[in-house]
């Protein structure tokens, strides 16, 4: 009796302990490009008025690359180039906006993010840069349909989620 009752607690600290390194903290483990891999792929949807479109490179040489394309019609709305980098102690997530003509939102400099949760199939990249209020933060998820759900919440000038949108997409070109 006394074994069967260490295998069950065995047994619970073993799947108890697989549960915590799937849903990590970042302050307890440096964070990896290989924890991202599940975005990995071209991925299709319909919103923001028209049809979209984020395509993702594997990691290498500590980056992912990725694409977002917005078309409303037949009219290209925007362009994203996207890096995510493997930094000393940190996974940053940078993109720029660029419109037809190759012109850009931004001025100065790309939209800046931070990884600070990651699990098995979800990241959440928030800014804390002040003056980037929209967007503050990016939570990707896969869900157990497969498809990739994006989550895009602004702030308010005091750094409180405001307003947010979520974009669908699927593996499968609907359009």
């Amino acid at each position: 009796m006394r074994y069967a009752i260490a295998a069950v607690l065995l047994i619970l600290a073993v799947s108890t302990g697989a549960v915590a390194q799937t849903d990590r903290s970042l302050s307890d483990v440096e964070p990896s490009l290989e924890d991202l891999a599940w975005l990995v792929g071209s991925w299709y949807g319909e919103g923001l008025g028209g049809k979209i479109e984020e395509h993702w490179t594997p990691a290498s040489g500590g980056t992912m690359m990725g694409t977002f394309r917005l078309v409303v019609g037949d009219e290209l709305r925007v362009i994203e180039y996207v890096m995510i980098t493997q930094e000393e102690g940190r996974i940053a997530y940078r993109f720029k906006h660029f419109n037809a003509d190759y012109t850009t939102w931004e001025e100065d400099r790309p939209l800046e993010f931070d990884l600070v949760s990651v699990a098995d199939r979800e990241a959440v990249f928030h800014s804390s840069v002040p003056d980037q209020n929209s967007p503050r933060r990016i939570t990707y998820r896969l869900t157990d349909e497969g498809e990739l759900s994006a989550v895009v919440a602004g702030s308010d000038d005091a750094g409180q989620l405001t307003e947010s949108f979520e974009i669908r997409y699927s593996k499968h070109r609907p359009f």
